[in-house]
């Protein structure tokens, strides 16, 4: 610091003479009165050089005492590089609150993650060092061809050359045209990635990419792999959309039986921990499984018939040690057999959750008949579907309402939840004959579902002297929830155990009912707003209680949707 103000103080002083002695040049010129060609190239040389290199370190000087000035007045500046890097992390990859209820899909995730991370760059060189040496920020490699995000080669290079050795692909096709061409590098480095996830409308797209880690001449360190085709779609509706109705044909496979790339392909999958399937076809009699998979979701697509969904079956639990089972939006048709006395019995040994949405009365039959009891939760999501069944492409079934509750009593139902287009067809009478169905029920979730005085009367626990076959819930979660007879939860809550509620929606006044076809079911107001007693009962009577806006939807809603991770 001495050394700095000194040479400042000679700096000053040097430049003061130096300003004496252009005066004194000045007033030498005018008494003399002479033109000198040797004074003027001379000054001339002054100004393009001296004058212009002290110009240049004076502003360099300036920017360095003003940098050093900021870091010594922010105490982030002092943060070492590790905390700093810990802290982008949590910028760049955590959600905030308006994204977790936006439920961001795959697509929308990596436009944030990138947006952020340049952000975070354009601040200042310091916080650009630190996020270009952090490995983990850049782990993410965008390899895309959208409409949104356009082609990235820049991030796509960058991302390679930046994120280390355990990278997360990110791969998006939602249009025409050979996109792999912007990224000849990916064939180099498919040994980098630990995780993958592809999601293409066309088939050819999903296996040009594989067939870079098919073919990688270097070990794979892969150990999660997502591949979703999207097939066909309108904008906006890529991860959403229903289930193609069609029984596969040898062409829709990824890749075509016993051929070399399908003997690869199945060698792949047993080194993986993690899989999920969206919309593509596999064969799944030709698929086993190590004991590394831990995680298996099956998700939005037509199998063909019962056969090849007990091959699906038969192949996780070769599994030895699956924990996490998801079948989500799947199809398998009867062929017009009869449902057979008994199917076979297939054991999870290590499974923990068996979660099964949108599927109809077939699937479910198969799937909950198949799979011997064990201590794993099972979750439902039941939807429309639940109620009918496919003979063939062309011809739907419908069951009655009573053999699908005879269906559920079967199985030991730990968690339901109940979405809208179900929700609107159960009255308090079917409700309350779905909940009888499930002794064992803890959690009971309810989507966009009014509550009149005889709704709540469904979810009331009978006495035990009633001898009625009912679940102890321990968890009420009511989200976007239409509430005509608000004070009818206290009665719900004193018949049971609960231990947490999550409750959402509008209060709507009684004199409305009359007039409930002819009025929006989503509007009135907020129940802290208007009902804020009733908030404060149940926090003081149930362990935890948390109200959420009126219109939220719980992400456990929202399983169909295609995520980054």
């Amino acid at each position: 610091m001495q050394r700095w103000e000194e040479a400042g103080s000679l700096l000053s002083t040097a430049l003061k003479s130096y300003l004496d002695s252009c005066s004194n040049l000045e007033t030498a010129c005018l008494q003399n009165n002479t033109r000198s060609t040797d004074l003027i190239s001379r000054i001339d040389s002054a100004l393009n050089s001296l004058h212009t290199i002290l110009g240049q370190r004076l502003a360099q000087s300036r920017s360095t005492l003003a940098r050093t000035r900021n870091k010594q007045a922010s105490s982030l500046f002092r943060f070492p590089n590790e905390i700093l890097a810990e802290i982008f992390l949590d910028v760049i990859y955590v959600p905030t609150k308006d994204e977790r209820m936006a439920h961001l899909e795959m697509e929308s995730t990596v436009h944030t993650i990138y947006r952020r991370l340049h952000a975070l760059n354009n601040v200042c060189s310091v916080w650009r060092n630190v996020a270009v040496n952090c490995k983990s920020a850049w782990r993410v490699v965008p390899l895309v061809g959208t409409e949104l995000l356009g082609h990235k080669r820049l991030a796509t290079d960058l991302s390679l050359q930046r994120g280390g050795d355990r990278l997360h692909l990110a791969a998006i096709q939602s249009h025409g045209g050979d996109f792999l061409r912007y990224y000849k590098s990916l064939d180099e480095h498919a040994h980098y990635f630990s995780s993958a996830n592809i999601c293409a409308e066309s088939k050819a797209d999903l296996t040009d990419i594989l067939n870079s880690f098919l073919e990688s001449k270097h070990p794979l360190t892969l150990s999660s792999l997502s591949i979703c085709q999207t097939h066909e779609t309108r904008p906006g509706e890529a991860h959403t959309i229903e289930v193609e109705l069609h029984v596969p044909k040898p062409y829709d496979y990824l890749y075509y039986k016993h051929s070399p790339l399908q003997l690869l392909f199945g060698k792949l999958l047993q080194s993986l921990s993690t899989l999920r399937i969206s919309g593509a076809f596999i064969h799944w009699d030709m698929t086993t499984f190590s004991t590394r998979l831990t995680e298996l979701h099956l998700h939005r697509v037509t199998l063909g018939y019962n056969s090849e969904l007990l091959d699906f079956l038969r192949a996780a639990s070769s599994a030895s040690e699956l924990r996490d089972l998801k079948i989500i939006s799947v199809i398998s048709m009867t062929g017009g057999a009869a449902s057979p006395e008994s199917y076979p019995t297939l054991s999870f040994p290590k499974l923990q959750c068996l979660l099964l949405e949108d599927l109809d009365y077939n699937v479910l039959q198969v799937v909950l008949r198949s799979i011997a009891p064990g201590s794993h939760r099972l979750s439902l999501i039941v939807e429309g579907n639940s109620s009918a069944f496919y003979e063939e492409e062309d011809i739907k079934v419908f069951v009655d309402f009573d053999d699908l509750c005879t269906l559920f009593e079967r199985s030991a139902v730990d968690t339901l939840l109940l979405k809208a287009a179900f929700s609107w067809t159960l009255g308090p009478i079917r409700l309350g004959k779905l909940l009888r169905s499930m002794p064992e029920l803890k959690a009971l979730k309810l989507a966009s579902y009014t509550f009149r005085e005889d709704n709540w009367d469904a979810l009331i626990r009978p006495t035990p002297e009633a001898l009625i076959p009912f679940p102890k819930l321990e968890e009420l979660h009511l989200s976007w929830a239409g509430l005509f007879d608000v004070d009818g939860i206290k009665r719900v809550v004193e018949s049971h155990s609960i231990r947490k509620v999550v409750i959402g929606g509008y209060v709507r006044d009684e004199t409305e009912m009359e007039m409930e076809m002819e009025t929006d079911h989503y509007s009135g107001s907020e129940l802290a707003d208007v009902r804020a007693d009733v908030v404060e009962w149940l926090r003081a009577v149930v362990p935890e209680v948390r109200v959420d806006p009126a219109e939220y939807i719980p992400p456990e809603f929202k399983q169909r949707l295609w995520r980054l991770w």
